[in-house]
């Protein structure tokens, strides 16, 4: 399972002036060729952006999955306990897990506010542009899952900490101009 963060742009936008723009922000403007996900964003079109082979570890929607909160739990724990571990390993074990799992919070304001500079800096371009973050469980192109809703916002709606609350599923817009409610 990997998440993925999806830029949407307008079908009638300068998707190549985009992909210029994303280049200086080190990202990519690859489209998505899911049909289904297609077919829920209206006059949007979906795009990955990761140079890498997922957005797994983004800060962009960190707060809403969770993924702030503690790398283990007293579930994990207790399931180790009758899986027969013993004190030392669960010790060595959650060792580990806040190694791998702790992220420095310079490196996630640093990712959440390079966001917020680029899709400001694209709406300097574009009318209207949106984000969609999916945790796919299989191809990309073939995977169905449903929009949840839509959450329209002015321009001026951009920030970095609302971009650290994003959820799963959703489609965030923003907007120069007037949108209908």
């Amino acid at each position: 399972m990997c998440v993925y963060i999806h830029l949407l742009l307008e079908d009638s936008s300068d998707h190549a002036e985009a992909s210029v723009l994303l280049g200086s922000y080190d990202k990519q403007l690859e489209a998505v060729e899911n049909h289904r996900l297609r077919r829920q964003l209206g006059a949007f079109s979906p795009f990955l952006t990761t140079r890498k082979f997922c957005d797994c570890g983004t800060a962009v929607g960190h707060l809403a999955r969770d993924e702030d909160t503690a790398p283990y739990t007293e579930q994990d724990m207790r399931r180790m306990k009758r899986k027969g571990w013993t004190a030392t390993k669960i010790e060595r074990w959650k060792q580990e897990k806040e190694r791998h799992w702790g992220r420095d919070h310079l490196q996630v304001v640093a990712e959440l506010e390079s966001w917020e500079q680029l899709l400001k800096a694209l709406l300097r371009s574009e009318a209207r542009i949106g984000l969609l973050l999916h945790e796919y469980r299989g191809f990309i192109a073939e995977e169905s899952f449903r929009v949840q809703r839509t959450v329209e916002s002015p321009a001026d709606g951009i920030d970095a900490r609302r971009l650290a609350e994003l959820e799963l599923d959703v489609v965030y817009a923003w907007s120069r101009r007037p949108w209908a409610a």
